[in-house]
């Protein structure tokens, strides 16, 4: 690093402030602040007074009066009275998760804590029953501890304790594991012991020799080797549990793992589903169900907007009168604070209460149901009517009005604004890509042991450009400026798209929104198409743009840290004021730290560079910002460039997420480009294309360079491989020009047989054109998992107009369906696949469920919820199964039948294989419904619709 320029202009100019939408209806306000806890997790009231508890997580037991007084309660100090410090009562004591008062307090004075008596252990977690004698100021006696009932203590322990409107004590309970891998202990789905639980006892039991009884009317009371406490099941870390008085329905928060976190209308019985799914999202598709269909959580929240759910309380304050009657929860990590009603399990309205920066780990209530948010800082608040929600915000809809440019229309940054590159750049379907850094005042951005840390204001650009002729260089147009804004220690993301005009753009709403194009490309059969440019919600931006794993993807150490013609990026951003590395300033003048030593990422494109260095360097830039611990991806591979190749449990590995039926598949095959998953998921379009979020196209360059490094790995020598190797050879004598026509169409029938040889003949025409009359006639009527991969060689006018792959429920629900087109629909149109598993009226195959009362079953709603998501709620009897057999073999399908001897499989095309045991390799559920995903994306709506209208007019009964 050179001296750095003391004299940088500052960036002025900024008008990104705020929110371009009207801020949430309330806030949060501090109410009794001279009251501090430390880590507060519990606030409860007693029974018989107006006193409340606060636990603290440490051990200690807080009580006091809170004031009567709603406008005084914001400045207040009432008295703290310490109840008791069960740490120092109880040996070893790690932390306490639960209080609850004995429904008849009043003549028995007990109450409940749940706390940790050791960390790891089978029995660390504890329910005990404690006295409190009467007396003015209520303490709880250590000495009268009676212990309840124990279970296994980890770093998911539930705890929370409340009793049921029926008189029992209700009881969550955590998997017992840590984040990684997901159910470490493989107990999510099993009802054969206490963790992933909601338990349900009777503390009153009639013999006085045991400390609680089993009531009888639980749900696994008969179930063979079940524990018979349990009330639910399947949930991942439920924190905080809560009844609605007026009704007694049951809700829970439960902490998600990467993608989603839930809120559940617990019912007797319920599968929840963790760790088989996680909320919505399949994760470990090899565990076997426990009883019952795994029901959905009344709503979830994706990582973008909530990490760690915090169960709430029904609103039954005097307060906000608005608010009675919604169940009220929030967030840990994100501050936020949501309302939800509900009608039975639909929800009626749900939306955001409060943005806040609160660690919300708690809500409460006190004896008059006043409603109150614990934050784990510390401090007690509530929420209040927001004076603002009136006003909408200044923020600019304009890009000119944001003060980046100095000049839009030329792209001239504003004085203080910094253009800036990076070594490897994501694909983005064509486009071209240019950067920008702001920085309000003086304060640079600090590098420190690898990381960034940014002032307040803090503003990312990046603006896409694509050709509309991949030939002609003067084609080029300006489509979006993306931003990133720094506020109130988190990032913001918009987006500007720009006029026909090319001199502004304007801000892209929150869902987002698309735009087509018409591209002219030689290589592209026909020579053009029509392009679906897609700006991306908020939601979906900070999806890939996320902290999790604290930097964002694009302004990093390793991306900035390249050669530029003025030196390293970084040592120039350095120079021009903008970054302060810390460890430079610290060092002695003779043992200056040097970029050099620093991490680097390389141009994926440089064909000179070294091969698997370029491969790293693209995975890490289009990957890893899911693929990493705490990314997100239900696949737990590491992509991180720092990682070794070993480590990131690719190399060899089983995918979980699905095979496309390859044989032996395996996320990379060394020596096999074809038996590769990664590559697979790359060189398809439609379900299953990598990445899951932004570009669409295959980057076909990436495609042979990946698919080279793959092949130049070591492999092991074997009779697949030598098929694999006669794949590809079979498809470059396909796109031989000079070979005839009859031996294509039969070099096609072997290749299209099985993935691996679709997989080399999509690669093999990346190179060499053929007729796209020719591929549409050798990939008719093939699996989508077979067609997906030749897409891209269609021409546009054969590729029909379809809902695509994000569809709106309510555009088709909107229409009138035709009965009769409906009926023929199902009966004769190809691109209808529900008679290829369902029969209805005799038409169809018997491999899911019989259709002809399905009009009973579900309303028109559910039938479309159930197409479009089919592995959201799956029936045990209709999960499906891999199976490999010792000779290579692989099936997919329901198994009907399974002893120690043989195993009975009913495939997709309704056929009944019988395998000995001795056969069978691997036997493995899968998380996915056998239904397929996007069943309806080749659809019009109002095809969808016709569907809809003949499937709801069936109402007989099935036949056995």
């Amino acid at each position: 690093f050179a001296q750095q320029d003391s004299s940088r202009t500052p960036w002025t100019a900024s008008r990104l402030t705020g929110t371009p939408e009207p801020p949430a209806p309330y806030i949060v306000e501090r109410i009794y602040p001279q009251i501090q806890f430390n880590q507060p997790v519990i606030f409860t009231h007693l029974p018989t007074s107006e006193r409340v508890f606060v636990v603290e997580r440490t051990g200690k037991i807080f009580t006091f009066v809170p004031s009567n007084n709603p406008q005084q309660a914001l400045s207040a100090t009432p008295a703290l009275d310490l109840a008791v410090d069960l740490a120092a009562e109880i040996e070893g004591l790690q932390a306490i998760y639960g209080l609850a008062f004995d429904p008849d307090f009043e003549n028995n004075r007990f109450c409940y804590i749940c706390y940790i008596a050791a960390a790891n252990v089978e029995d660390g977690t504890v329910v005990s029953r404690f006295a409190i004698p009467p007396a003015a100021l209520p303490r709880i006696d250590a000495a009268t501890e009676k212990q309840i009932i124990r279970w296994k203590s980890g770093g998911h322990n539930g705890g929370c304790l409340k009793f049921g409107p029926d008189g029992h004590l209700y009881i969550t309970t955590g998997d017992g594991a840590s984040p990684n891998p997901p159910d470490g202990n493989s107990t999510g789905q099993g009802v054969d012991d206490l963790l992933s639980c909601l338990l349900r006892i009777d503390i009153h039991p009639a013999d006085d020799t045991t400390p609680y009884a089993v009531p009888e009317d639980n749900p696994f009371v008969d179930h063979p080797g079940a524990r018979p406490e349990i009330w639910a099941f399947g949930f991942r870390n439920p924190w905080k549990l809560s009844f609605n008085e007026k009704n007694g329905q049951l809700w829970i928060g439960d902490v998600g793992w990467e993608l989603y976190e839930m809120v559940y209308l617990v019912k007797k019985g319920g599968n929840y589903g963790w760790s088989v799914m996680e909320g919505p999202q399949p994760v470990r598709g090899e565990i076997v169900p426990g009883p019952g269909p795994i029901l959905p959580p009344i709503a979830d929240h994706h990582h973008v907007e909530s990490k760690s759910v915090t169960g709430g309380h029904v609103y039954r304050g005097k307060r906000l009168k608005s608010l009675a009657g919604a169940y009220i929860y929030g967030d840990y990590v994100t501050g936020k604070i949501w309302g939800l009603r509900n009608r039975g399990d639909e929800v009626t309205w749900h939306e955001e209460l409060a943005s806040s920066s609160l660690q919300v780990i708690a809500f409460g209530r006190d004896r008059d149901r006043n409603f109150y948010v614990l934050d784990y800082a510390g401090g007690i608040y509530r929420l209040a009517e927001n004076p603002n929600r009136s006003q909408n915000s200044d923020f600019p809809r304009l890009l000119s009005q944001t003060g980046l440019f100095s000049s839009v229309a030329t792209q001239q940054p504003a004085a203080g604004v910094t253009a800036f590159t990076i070594a490897s750049h994501h694909w983005s379907d064509h486009a071209t890509a240019s950067y920008l850094v702001g920085v309000p005042g003086q304060e640079p951005i600090s590098l420190e042991k690898g990381a960034f840390s940014f002032p307040e204001g803090t503003v990312l650009a990046k603006t896409l450009s694509t050709r509309t002729s991949r030939t002609e260089s003067d084609s080029t147009r300006v489509m979006e400026t993306q931003l990133l804004l720094y506020q109130g220690g988190q990032w913001d993301a918009y987006s500007y798209a720009w006029n026909e005009a090319q001199t502004d753009a304007e801000l892209v709403p929150a869902e987002g929104s698309q735009r087509m194009l018409k591209i002219t490309d030689p290589a592209i059969p026909g020579g053009s198409e029509s392009s679906s440019w897609r700006y991306h919600s908020r939601a979906e931006c900070l999806t890939c743009h996320n902290t999790r794993h604290g930097q964002l993807i694009g302004f990093l150490v390793p991306q900035l840290n390249h050669e530029t013609p003025g030196g390293r990026q970084l040592d120039q951003l350095q120079r021009a004021g903008l970054v302060r590395w810390a460890e430079w300033d610290k060092a002695a003048a003779d043992k200056k730290p040097s970029t050099v030593d620093l991490a680097s990422l390389v141009d994926p494109r440089q064909v000179y560079v070294d091969l698997a260095t370029r491969a790293r360097s693209y995975l890490f830039t289009n990957c890893a910002h899911c693929h990493m611990p705490g990314g997100g991806g239900t696949a737990t591979i590491d992509l991180r460039h720092e990682v070794t190749l070993e480590l990131t449990k690719t190399i060899g590995a089983t995918p979980s997420q699905g095979n496309f039926l390859l044989q032996d598949a395996r996320i990379i095959a060394p020596g096999d480009p074809s038996g590769s998953v990664l590559l697979y998921r790359m060189s398809k379009t439609g379900s299953g294309h990598m990445p899951h979020i932004g570009p669409r196209l295959v980057d076909t360059e990436a495609v042979k360079m990946l698919g080279k490094w793959i092949a130049n790995m070591t492999g092991k020598d074997s009779d697949l491989l030598v098929r694999r190797g006669q794949e590809q050879q079979q498809s470059e004598q396909f796109v031989d020009a000079a070979t005839s026509a009859d031996d294509r169409l039969q070099l096609a029938e072997s290749l299209l047989g099985t993935s691996s040889g679709a997989l080399s003949l999509s690669i093999a025409m990346q190179d060499k054109r053929v007729d796209p009359e020719l591929v549409q006639q050798i990939v008719k009527d093939r699996p989508l998992h077979i067609s997906d991969l030749f897409d891209r060689y269609l021409l546009p006018g054969q590729r029909t107009e379809r809902l695509g792959e994000v569809i709106n429920p309510d555009q088709i629900l909107r229409l009138r369906g035709s009965l009769q087109r409906g009926r023929q629909l199902f009966v004769q149109e190809a691109t209808v696949q529900c008679r290829n598993c369902h029969q209805l009226g005799g038409t169809g195959k018997q491999v899911g469920r019989d259709l002809s009362d399905v009009g009973i079953r579900l309303t028109r709603e559910q039938i479309l919820e159930s197409i479009l998501y089919p592995s959201r709620k799956i029936e045990p009897a209709y999960s499906s199964y891999i199976v490999e057999t010792v000779d290579g073999r692989v099936m997919t399908g329901l198994v009907k039948s399974k002893s120690e001897k043989q195993l009975v499989l009913v495939t997709v095309d309704a056929k009944e294989v019988t395998l000995a045991s001795e056969e069978i390799d691997l036997l493995v559920r899968q998380p996915k419904s056998l239904m397929p995903d996007l069943l309806l994306r080749d659809l019009t709506a109002q095809q969808v619709a016709d569907l809809l209208a003949f499937l709801v007019n069936q109402r007989n009964a099935p036949a056995p």
